[in-house]
């Protein structure tokens, strides 16, 4: 009997979010661990070939084959709640295509599961499987942890990977254990931090509307707070927070500069969000404080290198007519001064 190749295979196994009941037999596949298995492997390798397609060859939707696969695979991970160094696997890599692809709803879906259900779980298990005597004089402190984690988890209702993008804040809290009641399995954890950071650097610029170039400032200082101290101390949560500041600053655009350059691809993919927003701020800035301004230092600052870039976003500032009398020389003419009216 014919079964198809690998690809059509899998293709076949469905997004559970669209199953009325889990009685499809292809449902009940996508469940299965060895399967799950060998989607991810699937996975890897079809991203692995559209990685090594040429930049100039890529379409904005080159990567969204792989997104749906790890959709589903997600679904599948969400369906049996089980969390392990697989799930950790699976949903890291979600985390790293979204971003390749500039997928923002897909990566919300993956940090939210992440950071508020695969870590905590983890933590919480890990702690459970202790020896009775690592917990002696500890009991206390273990049963508030558990208790507090499956407090939120009842007040944020029951997680589903394919909730809608309009994730309350209740969601984004992560479940934290600032490790005095536990050894978490670090290996499985490495990534924490700089996955907390992206949820950070998400709430900060991709949410971000007009005329402020920052998202709700209580909702990111309420993420923040809600962070054990370690977290809190950590550079990929720290370089959020510089970010947070340098635009709440209204703006310290020599700062943004400068941590523009620091970023990491990834974290360069959520600053990128924010900065049409804050490329004319930053214009309005300068032109308000100077009259000429040095076109290099200018198009560093307004992150316009390329010069057909920076000539089409001079043009819609001071007209495509004055660009040549108002750009020469290495200076740039801002704003033009007021006449003063002959008495």
């Amino acid at each position: 009997m014919y079964r198809g190749s690998i690809e059509e295979e899998f293709d076949r196994l469905p997004l559970l979010s669209r199953q009325s009941d889990g009685s499809n037999m292809d449902a009940l596949r996508m469940r299965a661990k060895d399967i799950q298995r060998r989607f991810y492997d699937h996975i890897l390798e079809q991203f692995n070939r559209l990685q090594k397609v040429d930049q100039t060859e890529r379409t904005e939707y080159h990567f969204d084959p792989v997104l749906a696969k790890l959709r589903k695979l997600r679904e599948g991970i969400t369906s049996t709640a089980v969390y392990d160094e697989f799930a950790v696997n699976v949903y890291e890599t979600s985390v790293d295509v979204c971003l390749l692809a500039k997928n923002f709803a897909e990566l919300l879906k993956s940090l939210v599961q992440i950071l508020g259900t695969v870590y905590p779980r983890i933590i919480v298990d890990k702690q459970r499987d202790r020896p009775i005597s690592c917990f002696a004089g500890l009991e206390p402190e273990r049963a508030s942890v558990e208790k507090e984690y499956w407090r939120r988890r009842r007040l944020s209702g029951p997680t589903s990977d394919s909730e809608p993008d309009a994730v309350t804040m209740m969601r984004f809290q992560t479940f934290c254990s600032d490790g005095s009641s536990g050894e978490p399995k670090e290996e499985l954890l490495s990534r924490r931090a700089e996955l907390t950071g992206y949820m950070l650097l998400y709430l900060i610029c991709y949410t971000a509307r007009g005329p402020k170039c920052y998202g709700d400032a209580n909702k990111v200082m309420e993420y923040y707070r809600d962070l054990p101290t370690d977290l809190q101390r950590d550079q990929c949560v720290t370089f959020a927070l510089k970010v947070f500041k340098a635009l709440h600053a209204d703006i310290d655009y020599v700062s943004l500069a400068h941590l523009w350059y620091e970023a990491s691809p990834n974290q360069q993919a959520l600053l990128q969000t924010v900065w049409p927003l804050a490329r004319q701020r930053i214009y309005d800035v300068l032109s308000k404080a100077y009259y000429t301004y040095p076109e290099k230092e200018l198009r560093l600052s307004l992150r316009l290198e390329v010069q057909d870039q920076f000539t089409k976003f001079m043009s819609k500032q001071i007209g495509s007519d004055s660009i040549a009398s108002r750009i020469n020389n290495g200076t740039v003419q801002l704003r033009v001064p007021k006449r003063v009216k002959q008495r």
